[in-house]
């Protein structure tokens, strides 16, 4: 997986959210419980072409026993620095196993974090359909 340090507008993106990122895609590749209960916040919503979900259903789906996701490679990689949010996204193409059924899905994405009492979140994902750009 590649990620992004800086913004298209030139403004760096401190270290420790980076890392956040690091941590939280590597939980998601993994399906690390733990790691998805630091980094995902409380009140998280991600929107999904099947509808809404919350902190609960991502982090059952994400690091329960059937959904397993392969690494992935981001493309045309976006961020952008509002200072204490920072969106960040790009285009992939996902697939994995779910309980042993392969499936595949080329999406565009962007994840919302944020930074409170001095620790960077995910607070919001969306995920949109997408052929290759």
């Amino acid at each position: 997986m590649t990620r992004f340090l800086s913004t298209k507008d030139g403004a760096s993106i401190e270290p420790a959210l980076v890392q956040a990122m690091k941590d939280y895609d590597a939980a998601q590749l993994h399906g690390d419980r733990a790691e998805l209960e630091r980094l995902v916040a409380p009140d998280y919503l991600i929107v999904r072409p099947a509808g809404l979900g919350d902190r609960a259903s991502l982090i059952r789906n994400v690091a329960g026993t059937g959904i397993k996701t392969d690494p992935f490679m981001i493309v045309q990689p976006f961020t952008r620095n509002f200072g204490g949010t920072v969106i960040t996204g790009g285009w992939c193409d996902l697939h994995g196993t779910d309980n042993g059924k392969y499936w595949e899905q080329k999406t565009r994405f962007a994840d919302v974090w944020t930074k409170r009492e001095g620790r960077w979140w995910v607070v919001m994902t969306t995920l949109t359909p997408s052929e290759h750009p």
